[in-house]
């Protein structure tokens, strides 16, 4: 009997060092991007409306109300990626518990592309743009987008030989 409780506590002490190295070693996870207008960004230090966010952020994961059932455990080194209207930092979570603002990056926006069929408007010497950034629609398809010169709207006439 006491050979059978020494295994049995010798199998409990494997498989718990099994786990516990398991976190030690796991590859930090990344999170987002995430949007939020009304982030500032502050780095290395977070600011509060940043701070505020993420604290939610990691609330609704740890609970599981972002993804239906699935709740997630955010751990020392994970990295959650905040972006506003026109720059992206990344926030790591390090030992103390609180999050350090790294790699702050402009945020890049599509080039914006026309359709158009290159026909000039009365009026005017750029042809039809089409509708916006997928470069669909048709004439005067009321997006911003390319445009084509043709040239001056008169013909220029040859110099006169004196």
């Amino acid at each position: 009997m006491k050979k059978l409780a020494i295994c049995i506590f010798g199998i409990a002490l494997v498989a718990a060092a099994i786990l516990f190295s398991s976190h030690l070693f796991a590859a930090p996870n990344r999170y987002g991007p995430i949007d939020c207008p009304a982030c500032e960004l502050a780095y290395p230090i977070s600011d509060l409306p940043t701070r505020a966010f993420i604290t939610t952020y990691v609330r609704k994961m740890t609970q599981g109300n972002l993804v239906e059932g699935a709740a997630f455990n955010v751990l020392v080194g994970d990295t959650i990626v905040i972006c506003n209207s026109s720059s992206c930092v990344d926030y790591v979570k390090n030992m103390s518990g609180d999050w350090e603002g790294v790699s702050p990056r402009p945020r890049v926006r599509p080039a914006r592309s026309g359709g158009g069929d290159g026909r000039p408007r009365r009026g005017s010497g750029r042809g039809n743009s089409g509708g916006g950034y997928d470069g669909g629609g048709g004439s005067n398809g009321g997006g911003r987008g390319g445009s084509v010169t043709t040239g001056p709207m008169k013909p220029v006439r040859p110099p006169a030989e004196n």
